[in-house]
């Protein structure tokens, strides 16, 4: 028997996968915790993506799927780049921590909005 997790607590399990990453980014003190953070980080997209899709899947216009969900696309992209940028710009001018409390503190803002994701 196949028990089917709900797309939100999906993503509600990615945004905490994320922020203990970021918990363990700040314990680092060599290559092992390093290979620790980038598995919960592949953990999290691995659980984040297909969730995400399902919830755009669903809330599509009968007639209209395929125009939107190529918008969604591009939105995922254009907040990918200013995302990596933005990144790049706290880490350099402000250091890893401060980038992992931004990171931390976007997915747990998240964290709480996604519980309130209607079906």
């Amino acid at each position: 028997m196949v028990t089917r997790i709900a797309p939100q607590h999906l993503l509600s399990l990615a945004y905490v996968c994320k922020i203990a990453a970021c918990g363990t980014l700040f314990a680092t003190t060599g290559i092992p915790q390093l290979y620790l953070a980038q598995a919960l980080l592949g953990l999290t997209e691995g659980i984040q993506n297909p969730a995400y899709r399902a919830l755009v899947a669903t809330s599509l216009d009968k007639n209209h799927e395929t125009a939107e969900s190529a918008d969604w696309e591009i939105i995922l992209a254009v907040t990918g780049i200013i995302g990596t940028a933005l990144g790049g710009y706290i880490a350099s001018h402000y250091g890893f921590h401060a980038l992992f409390i931004a990171i931390g503190s976007i997915s747990g803002i998240s964290l709480l909005l996604s519980r309130f994701i209607q079906k």
